[in-house]
């Protein structure tokens, strides 16, 4: 066993004996004691002397508290500044002695029905003191000295365990964690996270034998690193439910009352980074490098007056989730098996099944209580992203999206600048770049806005349309060059207006039926987006817009080369000519989606990549295409500054704004 497993062990082992401090540690000849009562009507400050500025050197002085009966004591610090060492600040409460060092980590207000505070000081280097607030609390109790003395015990264990806890809560920080991990192998890492448990759970079980659950006492502590929540059910309770129902932050329990028998106890212990060093091997054989853990590891047990056996009622046990997880896992129900093996026990499945599991948590049903967690297995035939992969693909995504808003906003710039915005085969190309623009500035600014649950629908609302209606101008994009490709079509081209009605309105289709059949699947706690019930009301115009400009490449491809111009060129030239128009057309016409669904099936991550690059530099690839690669561009740009002022700046302008150019002018 570790050596601070070891220091752990026996700070338990003194409490269950209950040792502490003397309570008259620091005594002597004292220059100052100072009597209160406290008025419970009224709050008191109370401070070190000279207090904001540095106490006397060279002092020892007292503060007693009492106040009226059946009123306990509130003491809250809001500032404690000592010379570390060799100043002090002592707080015995009902009996125990608390030195400042650990109540400046609780962050928690100390309750007793005695208090009093001693500060001893040296002759050297003097600090600001401390300032702390007093208040009472009315609590219901029994006239007689024994009820009296009972609180004063449970005050005092209360005291103990919460300075106990406080180490532990340090012991569990990743950091100790990992120097632990490090000065051994694996194994003897994954040991000693066994053995912290084995302890937290005998300690929890062994403080809840110290409540009276007459009473409806409760213990709850909760840091960075752990949480322990002892909840009592008094019997009366219990004789008048048929189920006990327990919520709290990362799980809810439920407990058929009808195994229960007198006064209950309830106690869970959460240890919030053990998962990081536990073994994660399944008792089945399945490879532990393909399980991964999805919720902390908790330890849930419950007390009674009798045995308690759920083989024919089980538990019902809802675990939240780290992280939130797609179809690529596959939850597990386990408990830890507790052995004498290397890495002291192993996870096993018997007398638990998953009941349901979605994206953010795990209903599991078990007939017996112990050490839980969610185990998600990695599915063999899903592509699952590393934690490299994740980083990298946010980072692109990230980066090449922000350079593809400045591209589309840069396009829509010079058709303004050029004053060539205005025909229709313009205003379609405007009208992409700014919904695609729109698209992408709220999705960096609105997708992770999970904290209102209002807000994240309605953001999901937005972006769906907003994305919609970039994909609708991609086919209208195709449209277009269908229309004006084909010598028969070009008279049955339609109006500006007709473009835009479709462009803008036809969206609102595939957000409103999805909308008003199933508003709760917009937005969770992990995303403000859609869930899987709707999704195909995204994915339907994508593979809408992909099938028919697809279609419509081809034709246009098949137009173009048969073109007289090219119909006297060789093969290879011809074969590099519509490779080179194809390249051109994909951004702008958002074939690139295409990589999105080879994605689903790729599991090298290859095509995830593909697809991040590409669209998130669509906007990129469609300001090179419109703009910086066309020659009638560069030829408005070079009229316009070297013949400023002349007629021929117009008539090129004219020329261009009337959208009669050739066919080959769309592809090269």
């Amino acid at each position: 066993m570790q050596l601070w497993m070891i220091s752990v062990s026996l700070s338990f082992y003194l409490l269950k004996a209950g040792l502490c401090l003397p309570a008259d540690e620091g005594s002597g000849d004292w220059n100052d004691t100072t009597n209160i009562f406290l008025d419970p009507e009224s709050d008191l400050v109370l401070t070190s002397p000279n207090y904001p500025q540095d106490y006397n050197p060279s002092m020892k002085k007292v503060w007693r508290v009492t106040t009226a009966s059946n009123y306990r004591i509130a003491l809250t610090f809001s500032t404690i500044q000592l010379e570390p060492i060799f100043d002090s600040l002592l707080v015995i409460s009902d009996g125990v002695t608390v030195n400042s060092s650990y109540i400046n980590t609780w962050n928690t207000t100390l309750s007793c029905f005695e208090l009093e505070l001693m500060m001893i000081t040296d002759d050297t280097v003097e600090y600001q003191g401390f300032h702390a607030t007093l208040s009472t609390q009315y609590v219901h109790t029994a006239s007689n000295d024994s009820a009296n003395s009972q609180m004063t015990n449970t005050s005092s264990t209360f005291t103990m365990t919460r300075m106990f806890l406080s180490v532990c809560d340090r012991l569990l920080d990743k950091d100790n964690l990992q120097t632990i991990s490090d000065s051994g192998d694996a194994t003897n890492s994954e040991e000693t996270s066994s053995n912290m448990v084995l302890m937290l759970e005998t300690f929890a079980l062994e403080l809840a034998n110290n409540i009276d659950a007459s009473n409806a006492s409760v213990f709850s502590y909760t840091s960075e690193n752990l949480d322990m929540h002892i909840d009592a059910v008094p019997n009366d309770v219990i004789a008048s439910v048929t189920s006990l129902y327990l919520e709290q932050e990362d799980l809810d329990f439920q407990c058929p009352t009808a195994v229960l028998s007198g006064d209950v106890k309830v106690v869970t212990v959460i240890p919030k980074t053990l998962h990081v060093s536990m073994s994660s091997q399944l008792e089945d054989g399945t490879n532990s490098t393909s399980i991964i853990f999805g919720s902390y590891i908790t330890s849930l047990s419950v007390t009674s007056d009798k045995t308690i056996d759920f083989s024919d009622d089980p538990v019902e046990i809802s675990i939240r989730h780290l992280q939130a997880f797609g179809d690529g896992y596959h939850a597990v129900c386990a408990f830890w098996k507790f052995s004498n093996n290397s890495t002291g026990g192993i996870w096993s499945t018997d007398g638990c099944e998953v009941v349901i599991s979605e994206t953010s948590k795990t209903v599991c049903r078990c007939n017996h209580l112990t050490n839980f967690a969610i185990l998600m297995r990695v599915s063999p035939e899903s592509p699952v992203l590393s934690v490299a992969d994740a980083t990298a693909l946010e980072v692109l995504t990230f980066l090449l999206t922000s350079l593809s808003i400045i591209s589309l906003v840069l396009t829509i710039l010079t058709y303004i600048y050029l004053r060539i915005w205005n025909t229709r085969r313009n205003i379609v190309h405007i009208n992409l770049a700014s919904s695609l623009a729109t698209a992408q500035i709220l999705y960096l600014c609105l997708i992770e806005r999970t904290e209102n649950d209002l807000g994240c629908t309605f953001s999901a609302v937005i972006l769906q349309y907003i994305f919609t209606v970039s994909f609708s101008w991609m086919l209208l994009e195709g449209v277009y060059l269908l229309m004006v490709s084909h010598s028969s079509l070009i008279r049955k081209n339609p109006q500006t207006s007709i473009y835009i009605a479709v462009g803008w309105a036809t969206p609102l289709v595939f957000v409103a039926i999805p909308f008003i059949y199933t508003p709760s699947s917009y937005g969770s706690e992990e995303a403000c987006w859609l869930d899987t019930n709707v999704i195909w009301a995204f994915v339907t115009p994508i593979l809408f817009v992909i099938a028919v400009n697809v279609f419509v490449l081809t034709a246009v491809i098949k137009i173009f080369l048969n073109l007289k111009a090219n119909s006297c060129k060789s093969k290879k030239h011809q074969l590099r000519s519509s490779i080179r128009a194809v390249l051109l057309m994909l951004p702008l016409m958002g074939l690139t989606w295409i990589f999105g669904l080879v994605a689903s099936f790729d599991k090298s991550n290859f095509f995830a990549y593909m697809f991040v690059i590409f669209n998130s530099s669509q906007g990129i690839c469609i300001f090179l295409q419109l703009i910086v690669f066309n020659d009638e561009i560069r030829k408005l740009y070079k009229m316009r500054y070297v013949q400023r002022g002349t007629n021929s700046t117009f008539i090129t302008s004219a020329s261009f704004a009337s959208g009669h150019q050739t066919k080959k002018s769309f592809l090269t």
